[in-house]
């Protein structure tokens, strides 16, 4: 049986799209969000000072003390915006924006905590460490310091992701429907290490999509495939389970895609093993106590079942929510209306992305792959926030955020494929208009989101 070839528009039209989109709705994110108000912006943003300072890693100075030593003075206005967070009845005031705008880098150095970012990987601040060295060279306030460090952010985030739709082919409209929505362009437009994460996962994925559906073996694709696969694993360990993946494309030898497992996997725990022994310090809710947790589940093994039945029943749809895009520190919810259009859209996009492939055999074997990683993935998600997050013996998972899952959804385009298809050329063009202009939507709706939480009292 023939593949489906993808429509003639689908090479360029959403890659396209997402770059002018992208150049749009980036800079609204990133200039109309108030300093730090996305979600652990300020912990990112310190990380990234400490990056432009030459320090790859964060410093562990006592049981339960990591950060590293970083300019005073992103304290000194991090200071005026924090009463902010998670009280929605305050607002962005004259006072505030006027205060914050004299602050300057002094070159004061102190230590600063940091303990859930002084563990992450240098390259994913580049980007805002070089821009805190623009800031700090052209004698910027620390605010429009962190504005440019979200545009710059921003700007690769939108070329990442302009490769990852080149890339995707057929799966186009669900990569496009994922990078479009407002998490995602909210995390795109912030100092977050998130801003290059989500991207690369997409180029890693659509890579991944391109693997499964040639016909020759591209060595030099299969070797950026399993690198990206290492980088993304070093960037959150519960991603590592994703250095299955290589084992469901077929064209290599069993021993290159075992060596490519192994190198994937190798650099996620390998990062985590320099993390644990130089940086990582206990942090969590008021009760949170990881050895005592272990010993609690080894204890009441019955328990783990009602947990995630219990975590499924009351979480789900913070999960859902804050997958679409409750912004901010999870203070900004936007219309119950659009997160139910929003997911009928991303049903739409994996419709549209639905595409036929030959050999039946090899597509079941592909899917049980993907399948597994998925679900191994979000295994170690909940798993590791369970014992380092959530109080002992607490009857749901804590921390567990939907922005978490959407470099993962990525992948679940492999399984967008089926041994027949009845669809039109009419019904592709119909589907891809559909989520193309869904997001037209997007930018107004966040727009009154954001004045609405920030500015109007």
């Amino acid at each position: 049986m023939a593949r489906n070839k993808p429509a003639w528009y689908r090479k360029s039209f959403f890659r396209v799209a997402f770059i002018i989109y992208g150049f749009v709705a980036i800079p609204i994110f990133a200039l109309l969000t108030p300093s730090y108000q996305v979600s652990d912006e300020i912990a990112h943003f310190l990380r990234a000072d400490q990056v432009a300072l030459g320090q790859w890693i964060g410093v562990r100075t006592s049981p339960t003390q990591s950060g590293g030593i970083v300019d005073q003075s992103i304290s000194d206005s991090f200071n005026l915006f924090s009463p902010i967070i998670l009280h929605p009845e305050r607002k962005i005031t004259a006072s505030i924006l006027n205060h914050a705008s004299a602050i300057y880098w002094n070159n004061i150095k102190s230590f600063r905590e940091f303990n859930n970012t002084a563990i992450y990987p240098p390259f994913y601040y580049v980007m805002a460490a070089w821009a805190i060295r623009l800031g700090k060279w052209t004698n910027m306030s620390v605010v429009r310091t962190l504005k440019v460090a979200r545009l710059m952010n921003g700007a690769a985030a939108i070329l990442l992701g302009a490769v990852a739709l080149q890339l995707a082919g057929s799966a186009a409209p669900w990569f496009f429907a994922l990078l479009t929505l407002p998490m995602t362009l909210s995390e795109m437009a912030s100092a977050s290490q998130d801003a290059l994460l989500i991207p690369m996962a997409a180029v890693a994925a659509a890579l991944f999509i391109r693997l499964l559906r040639e016909e020759f073996y591209d060595r030099i694709g299969f070797g950026v495939f399993c690198a990206l696969l290492g980088l993304i694993a070093m960037g959150r360990i519960s991603y590592v389970a994703l250095a299955l993946l290589p084992l469901a494309i077929s064209h290599p030898s069993l021993r290159a895609r075992l060596v490519g497992c192994t190198i994937a996997a190798a650099a996620g725990l390998g990062w985590a093993w320099i993390a644990w022994r130089i940086a990582l310090v206990p942090f969590g809710l008021p009760g949170a106590d990881a050895p005592a947790q272990i010993h609690y589940l080894m204890a009441h093994p019955s328990s783990i079942f009602p947990l995630i039945a219990n975590t499924m029943r009351y979480q789900w749809d913070l999960y859902v929510e804050s997958f679409v895009g409750k912004l901010g520190w999870l203070d900004l919810s936007l219309p119950h209306s659009y997160i139910v259009i929003a997911i009928f859209d991303l049903a739409l996009a994996a419709l549209a992305s639905f595409t036929v492939v030959a050999d039946w055999k090899n597509t079941l074997h592909q899917k049980m792959v993907v399948l597994l990683a998925m679900i191994a993935s979000i295994g170690i998600l909940f798993a590791a926030l369970y014992i380092s997050w959530s109080p002992v013996g607490d009857f749901i998972v804590g921390g567990v955020q939907g922005r978490y899952f959407i470099p993962l959804v990525f992948f679940l385009s492999a399984l967008f494929s089926a041994r027949s298809s009845r669809r039109s050329r009419a019904t592709t063009l119909a589907c891809d208009s559909v989520v193309a202009a869904f997001s037209l939507i997007t930018i107004p709706v966040v727009l009154v989101g954001i004045v609405s939480r920030y500015y109007l009292s």
